[in-house]
C-alpha cells in the first residue's frame, strides 16, 4: 500500500509555520506522512575564475545553518504530529537546491503527493510581492492540488465549501474533484458558484450550463449559484462575505494568457486578502 504524502514546503517563517498547522490537520483526516522540504537557491555568478576557498566555505557554512534549522522545524512538526497508534503518522524532511518550484516538480514527477501546503503573507502591500512569490510559481507549475494557507486565516474544520466555477474546460470533472475532497475533509455543504460579468459577452448561454451541472449532480451534496455582477472579485468578496465558507477552491487551466491572468488576479487577490484557506486545482 502507498502512503499518502501532503509535501510541506518550508522557509521557516511564521507563515510557512502557520501553514505546517494546517498541513498536520489535513495529513491526519487523510491519514498521510508529511514531507518538508526546504530549497536553498544559491546565489548565481557569471565570473569565470573559479570561486576562492573563503567563498566556497562561507557557501558550506550557509548550507549547514539552513540544514540545522530545517533539522529543528522537522523535529518540532515531529513532535506534534507523529504517532505510535498512527503508523501513518511521520514526518520526512529534504534539504534541496534549486527554486521552490522546480524542486516540487521534481518530486511530483518523483512520487505521488496528495496536496501541497503553503502559506502566503496578508498584509496590506502584499499585493504586489505575491506575484512574484514561491506560492504563485508552485502554482502556476504543478499539476498536484495546493492549498494556499494565507497568514491571517484561523484554522478549523472545512465544513463548508465554495468553488468559484468559470464554466469552461471540463467542469464536471472539476465539480467531482472538489466533491471527492470535500468527502475527505467531512465537509457538509458544497457550493458552486459563478460570476458573470454584466458587460462580459455570453459566448453561450450560462443558465443552460448551470442546469446541466445540476442534473449531472442531481441528489448530491452540492448546489449551484449564478450571479450576475459588474466585477467578477468584488462579487466574489462579497459573497465570501455573506456565506462565510470555511475554504474557497478555484481551478486553473493552463490556455490563453488572457485567461492564464484572468485566474492569477482571482487567486493573488485571494491570496492576499482571504482569511480562509484557498485550493487551487488543475483543471482540463
Amino acid at each position: 500500500m502507498t502512503m499518502k504524502t501532503i509535501l510541506l514546503p518550508t522557509d521557516f517563517s511564521t507563515t510557512s509555520k502557520h501553514a505546517a498547522d494546517f498541513a498536520i490537520t489535513l495529513a491526519d483526516l487523510l491519514q498521510a506522512q508529511i514531507l518538508v522540504i526546504h530549497a536553498y537557491m544559491p546565489p548565481i555568478t557569471t565570473a569565470e575564475y573559479v570561486v576562492p576557498l573563503p567563498e566556497q566555505g562561507f557557501m558550506q557554512e550557509y548550507f549547514k545553518v539552513e540544514e540545522d534549522m530545517l533539522t529543528t522545524f522537522t523535529k518540532e512538526l515531529t513532535e506534534r504530529y507523529e504517532d505510535a497508534s498512527k503508523p501513518y503518522a511521520k514526518v520526512q524532511s529534504k534539504f534541496m537546491v534549486g527554486t521552490v518550484s522546480d524542486c516540487v516538480q521534481e518530486l511530483e514527477e518523483e512520487m505521488s503527493i496528495e496536496f501541497v501546503v503553503m502559506g502566503t503573507v496578508g498584509a496590506s502591500n502584499a499585493w504586489e510581492r505575491f506575484w512574484g512569490t514561491n506560492t504563485l510559481s508552485v502554482v502556476k507549475h504543478i499539476k498536484t492540488p495546493i492549498w494556499i494557507i494565507p497568514k491571517a486565516t484561523k484554522l478549523h474544520a472545512i465544513e463548508h465549501l465554495i468553488y468559484t466555477a468559470d464554466l469552461e474546460g471540463d467542469e464536471i470533472g472539476a465539480v467531482k474533484k472538489v466533491l471527492d475532497i470535500a468527502t475527505v475533509l467531512g465537509a457538509t455543504e458544497t457550493k458552486v458558484l459563478h460570476i458573470k460579468e454584466n458587460l462580459e459577452p455570453e459566448i453561450f448561454s450560462t443558465k443552460e450550463m448551470i442546469h446541466l451541472l445540476e442534473d449531472e449532480f442531481e441528489g448530491q451534496p452540492v448546489s449551484f449559484t449564478n450571479l450576475y455582477r459588474d466585477d467578477t472579485i468584488a462579487g466574489l468578496d462579497t459573497y465570501i462575505h455573506h456565506h462565510q465558507p470555511d475554504a474557497v477552491v478555484i481551478a486553473r487551466r493552463d490556455k490563453g494568457l488572457l485567461e492564464r491572468l484572468f485566474h492569477t488576479s482571482v487567486l493573488a487577490h485571494l491570496a492576499v486578502t482571504s482569511k480562509i484557506p484557498v485550493l487551487v486545482l488543475q483543471k482540463d
